[in-house]
């Protein structure tokens, strides 16, 4: 075989090993989380407002509850793999339903209970098996 023939294989086969493995760390940036980082975000308390009043102590169990923003699925139980936490979040941004067996609140993707570890869905420690 001659010798340019040779160099040109390397040249693109270098060229699409490096393509695969960006595609690769995109996809595992995107849907796996590190087990050694903590779950939930710290969010800091607000410092009291001296010229406000205190707030009345809401008394009315009949008010609605506020429906989180996030997706509550990093609540739940997951499995992981070395301490790599398999999660798609692609999907988070979407309306919220409350799970009936669990009172979380998850995306249309999670919501669904899920106790047999496929993918989707979330486990539900609630519900009968």
């Amino acid at each position: 075989m001659d010798n340019d023939i040779k160099v040109a294989m390397i040249y693109v086969s270098g060229t699409l090993g490096t393509a695969l493995l960006t595609f690769l760390g995109i996809f595992i940036q995107k849907n796996y989380i590190c087990g050694c980082c903590s779950r939930e975000k710290p969010v800091p308390e607000p410092l009291p407002n001296p010229y406000l009043p205190e707030p009345l102590p809401l008394s009315n169990p009949a008010l609605p509850v506020p429906i989180p923003d996030e997706c509550q699925i990093l609540e739940t139980k997951l499995g992981n793999f070395l301490g790599i936490i398999k999660v798609n979040q692609s999907n988070c941004f979407m309306n919220k339903k409350k799970c009936p067996f669990c009172n979380k609140y998850f995306c249309e993707y999670h919501i669904k209970p899920n106790n047999t570890g496929e993918s989707g869905g979330h486990v539900c420690e609630s519900m009968n098996p």
